[in-house]
């Protein structure tokens, strides 16, 4: 061990420090020696085998101490350069300024490379010519650095570099100009860009797909897609992918293509562009981008819908195609996942609601009504309910027998509404209004119909649960007097939605009642196999109510005349 360590101290540190330095020790001996210049003894420069030494040693100390001065000449360019290469980086605002760095390093080194052997080879040659030739390399290393530097160059201005927007502007244009409006080769480039996008042939791994992607929609607005051959269908691969980034350059691609009128007629052709792009926002995809992801998944979701509307609302030809396989390909099911969502933000929501009303179609109309009712009884945002909530009761008031017709459990479900404690009474009020206009239209309704209103009335337990809530709200009020801790304002509150249900009850009854006269039998069973629930005497609809309207009038008078008793029988 210690011998091992003599040698590595003795032997190989020197070998060492002296391969390392070895040009700084030739030059600073050259240096040395041409100042000190006793080669020779004084008494032996005039002999003949000395006579031409000391102009050889010059010599060669002097050749010596050049090299010295290349090399450090050298050794300071390389590192001047590698200055200049950040400061580039810098100014440009590259992402990866490791790899930009590198990248710009190899645009100095080719470019001294190349005025060595012809010094009119930088002429017209700049970064940007030099990122479009790396994109004509078959080298995938290459090709990943010219698309590096063409993405910075082409990414938009940040809002703190305000002060270089027109030399920005330009710099865009520039690049746009050079590869959509260039030689030949430069469509080349563009048609490489695009077979970059595409999962089935990737260029240079996940990197040089997101590359390829940013500078694709930079370029976007400037395609025809008309000669872009198979163009669509790479652009399309992107909203298949996993990674979320990658969707939404896609479909910002596909955003500004859409705002060209030009492009409709080829996005029409391709059939299974709407199926990918409804493919963003479906409730799977939706669910697992839940959580951390939602954010992103949001912007996705806007971008899609966006762009759907855009090509929905397209006019001519083209446009009336675009309509019939956004008919067929827009899921309702997507829709009332976003509308429903309590993370989704109010601008994503109107373009779904946008979308369900835009589209044609008794089926469309359908699930639009269906979405409505659901999200009206279960929806988690207030703004998204009051919206579902004045449709119902505006197509209430036209013909309720399309929510019926929908919706066959509407009535079930609006009961519900009134029933939940936990929606406040302005929601509750607004699921009567909405039950009580379906009521009242029903002399008006088919027969079909007015069997689902009654069934769904009668049948689904809507009316015994309502009137279920009211004998034990009476039982409470009733038993006040001797039950600890119901104050007198929880006994108003009972009292106020005790008489509201039985408006309701009256209301709805009233109306059923005249296209069907067996009713009154019925409800005074219903009625009675409550009672008998509760363990109460069994008694008719008609005396419980008039118990209802003295129990009212003893609690609260001022409300006893909003009760307007209806004779069933």
């Amino acid at each position: 061990m210690l011998v091992q360590a003599l040698v590595f101290v003795l032997i190989l540190c020197p070998l060492v420090a002296a391969f390392k330095f070895s040009m700084l020790i030739t030059t600073a001996m050259s240096l040395w020696r041409i100042i000190q210049r006793d080669f020779v003894k004084v008494e032996d420069q005039d002999k003949d085998d000395h006579k031409n030494l000391t102009p050889a040693l010059n010599v060669l100390y002097s050749l010596a101490l050049l090299q010295g001065g290349l090399f450090f000449y050298m050794t300071i360019f390389s590192s001047k350069g590698k200055t200049i290469a950040s400061s580039v980086v810098t100014k440009y605002n590259f992402n990866d300024e490791v790899q930009a760095r590198l990248s710009v390093m190899d645009y100095f080194r080719e470019t001294r490379v190349g005025l060595e052997k012809d010094p009119s080879f930088a002429r017209g040659r700049k970064l940007l010519t030099y990122a479009m030739q790396l994109l004509e390399s078959k080298s995938p290393d290459k090709y990943l650095s010219g698309a590096r530097i063409l993405d910075t160059l082409l990414q938009p201005v940040e809002p703190m570099r305000l002060h270089a927007i027109p030399q920005l502007r330009e710099r865009r244009i520039l690049v746009k100009e050079l590869l959509l409006m260039g030689p030949s080769s430069a469509g080349n480039q563009v048609q490489k860009l695009l077979w970059t996008l595409d999962s089935a042939e990737p260029y240079g791994g996940e990197e040089a797909r997101e590359l390829a992607a940013r500078i694709v929609e930079n370029l976007a607005d400037e395609l025809n897609l008309e000669e872009c051959p198979r163009g669509l269908r790479r652009i399309g691969s992107l909203l298949e992918q996993p990674n979320l980034k990658l969707t939404l350059h896609g479909l910002r691609i596909l955003e500004k293509l859409a705002a060209d009128g030009d492009n409709h007629r080829a996005m029409s052709d391709a059939r299974s562009l709407f199926p990918k792009i409804m493919g963003t926002v479906s409730p799977d995809r939706h669910q697992s981008n839940g959580g951390k992801d939602h954010d992103m998944w949001s912007n996705v979701a806007r971008t899609s819908l966006s762009l759907l509307l855009v090509l929905v609302g397209s006019p001519g030809e083209s446009g009336a195609k675009l309509r019939y396989q956004g008919k067929e390909a827009i899921s309702a099911t997507a829709m009332e996942s976003i509308l429903m969502c309590d993370k989704c933000d109010e601008d994503l929501q109107e373009k779904a609601v946008q979308l369900l009303q835009d589209q044609p179609g008794d089926e469309a109309r359908k699930n639009f009504i269906a979405i409505m009712v659901h999200i009206f009884a279960r929806g988690k945002k207030n703004n998204i309910r009051d919206w579902a909530s004045k449709e119902l009761d505006r197509l209430s008031e036209i013909n309720p027998s399309i929510i019926l017709q929908a919706n066959e459990d509407a009535p079930a479900t609006l009961t519900e509404v009134i029933l939940d404690a936990r929606n406040n009474d302005e929601t509750r009020h607004t699921a009567a209004i909405i039950l009580v206009k379906l009521c009242r239209r029903c002399q008006t309704m088919s027969d079909e119909h007015l069997k689902k209103l009654k069934r769904s009335l009668m049948t689904n337990d809507s009316m015994p649960k309502i009137l279920g809530e009211v004998l034990k709200i009476k039982t409470k009020l009733e038993a006040a007097d001797i039950e600890a801790g119901y104050t007198p304002r929880e006994q108003s509150h009972d009292t106020k939605l005790m008489a509201f249900l039985v408006r309701l009850c009256f209301h709805c009854l009233h109306y059923l009642a005249i296209a069907d006269k067996d009713l009154p039998r019925q409800l005074d069973e219903i009625v009675a196999q409550i009672c008998l629930d509760e363990g109460k005497p069994v008694k008719s609809l008609e005396t419980l109510m008039k118990e209802v309207y003295k129990l009212v009038e003893e609690k609260d008078p001022l409300i006893v005349g909003t009760l307007k008793f209806i004779n069933l029988s």
